[in-house]
């Protein structure tokens, strides 16, 4: 029995489930966050130190979203 020297990540079928799942993550973490970020803002009953809390949460995450989804999105898309 012989082994394949390819590496799993190199097949293409691979890639295009991996850049499907990436973008969609993607676009999830950013509307879902913005949304969060945009119904605490306006809505004054919101500001409470819970929901605070949780807009700080979703705008950590959206940082996370943009800057490490995005970047390992486009590592996959420039091969």
């Amino acid at each position: 029995m012989e082994f394949e020297d390819e590496y799993i990540f190199d097949r293409y079928s691979v890639q295009v489930i991996f850049i499907f799942l990436y973008t969609a993550v993607f676009i999830l973490c950013f509307v879902g966050n913005s949304i969060v970020l945009l119904v605490v803002s306006l809505h004054w009953r919101m500001r409470h130190i819970t929901k605070l809390c949780l807009a700080n949460l979703a705008f950590a995450d959206l940082c996370v979203g943009i800057f490490c989804v995005y970047q390992n999105l486009s590592t996959y898309l420039i091969r």
